[in-house]
Order: structure tokens, then sequence, then C-alpha cells
């Protein structure tokens, strides 16, 4: 195949280079969500399918593939967990919540060992423990290795959070390199290192905001205390974007511990608070904090918010303040569900268009398509 290439130093020349494949063959591109869905993985997946279809980078068509059900899709490889995604199939879907392929979690990887390798787990056995394990990472690997390679899938794309990223990374070890993978993070939680935002905070924390305003109104009419649950994992990103937003009286993140004095200065700032006018108040709380040794009871099932509405309660008594009435409120899904804002679209299509393009590349170098260390690249003479 003969290649005209523009060098670094501006000249340009015919250069015959020999390929692994043809520039007719297609090129397949696999693409699956997972863990919790996020606003904004539609516009990662119609990105993705989009853009392999107008990518200049090589020569070739490009298919791509939809995993549904996310992991368990790939593990399994089920005749209807495969389908081949066309321009037809993601038009609409950039405004819409959720992911049109479906997405599992660790359960769902639990289910899969239980009917593939009953033998070997334990009755009971932690789903968290079970995943660290070296036979369950090396199984799982190998089986999603086997359908990668069936399917003569060239490059996957993982779009999720944390939980996505360390799957993506057991593959691609289990593949020694072969089939190269990128991650989209997309995660409300934002709980994704080294990157600035994930695909989908901004539409949790927007939800969230719209949530306690209208939870101010109430609070402020009925002169309550209201603890506001916000989702979030173990990172405390959205309950303090809220708080910030909303103008909360007090935040609690997951990040810090809390001891019975910071409870009861909290309880003392709000008491301080009310006699200085202040009728309402609102207290955001993560949903991944730990009740500590201020909690009433010892109960695992209990929530933070749960708990500290009843310490609040007993401690006011202490402060004569009997009739302030304490409420909780969990905003949940409605953060994960919405309609991603303009942000979290943006973002989905420009991290989806960006990925196609890297994950092309790597692949024609890899097969001898394009040459590396080149400035650009002009279709075959």
């Amino acid at each position: 195949m003969e290649w005209l290439v523009l060098l670094r130093d501006g000249k340009s020349e015919v250069m015959t280079l020999r390929s692994s494949r043809s520039g007719s063959e297609p090129i397949r591109i696999a693409l699956l969500t997972s863990g919790g869905d996020a606003p904004g993985m539609n516009a990662c997946i119609r990105a993705v399918v989009k853009g392999s279809s107008i990518q200049q980078v090589v020569p070739n068509p490009v298919q791509v593939i939809g995993f549904k059900h996310g992991v368990r899709g790939l593990a399994r490889h089920f005749d209807d967990d495969v389908k081949e995604l066309r321009g037809a199939d993601v038009s609409g879907i950039i405004g819409s919540g959720g992911t049109i392929l479906g997405t599992s979690r660790a359960d769902a990887i639990y289910e899969f060992l239980l009917q593939t390798k009953p033998e070997l787990i334990a009755d009971g056995y932690p789903i968290e423990l079970l995943l660290e394990q070296e036979w369950v990472i090396d199984l799982l690997g190998s089986e999603a290795l086997d359908i990668v390679r069936t399917l003569a899938i060239d490059g996957l794309v993982f779009i999720g959070g944390d939980q996505t990223c360390t799957a993506a990374f057991d593959l691609s070890e289990a593949s020694a390199g072969e089939i190269p993978i990128i991650v989209i993070p997309a995660s409300i939680d934002n709980d994704i290192e080294g990157i600035g935002e994930s695909v989908g905070f901004d539409t949790a924390v927007q939800a969230a905001v719209s949530a306690v305003d209208a939870i101010r109104t109430t609070a402020a009419s009925h002169s309550r205390i209201f603890i506001i649950e916000s989702m979030g994992k173990d990172q405390g990103h959205i309950a303090v974007e809220v708080a910030l937003a909303c103008g909360a009286e007090e935040v609690l993140v997951p990040e810090e511990n809390y001891s019975v004095e910071d409870i009861d200065s909290l309880i003392h700032r709000l008491v301080e608070s009310r006699q200085t006018g202040r009728e309402s108040a609102l207290i955001i709380v993560a949903e991944g904090v730990k009740p500590g040794a201020w909690a009433q009871t010892t109960s695992i099932d209990r929530s933070a918010a749960t708990e500290l509405e009843a310490a609040i309660r007993e401690r006011l008594k202490k402060w004569n303040e009997r009739t302030w009435e304490v409420r909780v409120d969990v905003i949940g899904h409605l953060q994960r569900g919405t309609a991603p804002t303009h942000r979290s679209r943006n973002n989905g299509s420009r991290l989806g268009l960006a990925v196609v393009d890297e994950l092309l590349t790597v692949i024609a170098v890899n097969s001898g398509l394009i040459l590396p260390e080149i400035t650009d690249l002009k279709f075959p003479r």
C-alpha cells in the first residue's frame, strides 16, 4: 500500500507500507457502559458511533459493536448481548439519561461466577472481597479476552467510573497489551483519579441543587432543620458543590472522620444561629459518611443522615430546643436518572470523539496501517 506522508520537515514523499490488513477490511471497535449509570453516557455512545463514521485516521471502514448489560454482557456473550451500532441507533439519544446499552455492577459478575464456578465460591462470601481474588481476576479476564478475540474486536471503549477503570485495567493486563482499551470517565461520583470532571457529575450536582432549593423553601416555611443525603458513594464532591451552591449551614463528607465533639459543635452552631433569628437550617450529608461514636445506635443499616437526625434531636433537648423539628430527606436517584445538562452532554461528546481518534491511531500503528511519529497522513494513492 502506498501512502502520501507529510514529514516533520514539511516535505512529503510516497512510502510503501506493508500492513497486516487491507485498507478495505473493517476495523471493529467495541464499547460498553459499566457500573452506575451517569447522565451523558448516551452522548459518549453517540459520539463514538458518529465519530467512527467520519474518522479520517485510517482508510478502513469502522464498525462499532455494543455490548449490552455492561461487564455481564462481555463476560457471558449471549447472542442478544452484542449489537452493531449504526447512526440510526444513536439518533436522538444525546439528551437522554441512562444508557441505551444498559449496565451492570459487581453483583452481575458474582452471578456469572455462581453459574460457571459455583464450587469455588463460599456461601455468603462478600462480593467486594471476591472480586479482589487473583483467580477471579484471571478468570474474568480470560473469559472476556476469548470473547473479544472470537468477535475479532480490534479495540475496546469502556464507559464508567472507578470500578470500570479497574475492570479495563485487568482486561488489558490479561491481553498483555494485545487489545488497546480506553476508558471514558463517566460517573456522577467524580471519583476517578487524575481527571478534572467525569461525565455526569455536573448533571448530578444540578439535580441535587434543584432539589435542595425546593427543600429550603419548605424548611423556611416550617422552621425546620433538614438533613439532606446526597449521592457520591465514598466521595464528597457532590455534597460539597451542593452545599456551596445552596448556602447550606453544614456539610458532612466521607473524607472526614467526625468525632462526638465535631457533632456537638455542629449542633451548637445551629442553636446559636437560631438564637440570632435563623429559624431553619440545611445540612448536606454525603451517602458515604460513616456514623462514628456520636451515633445513637450501632446498627449498620442506619445511614449517617438518620443517625445525625437522632443525635440532633437528643442534643436539642439539652439546649431546651425540643420544638425545633428535624427531618431527613434523601434525594436519591434523581441525581442519576435525569436528563444530562449541556455540560455533561458536551463532555461526553468531546471525549467520545477523542477516544475514536486515539484508539484508531493505536490500532492502525499496531497493524501497520499508518506510521507512528508523523504529523499528517493522507489517504492511500
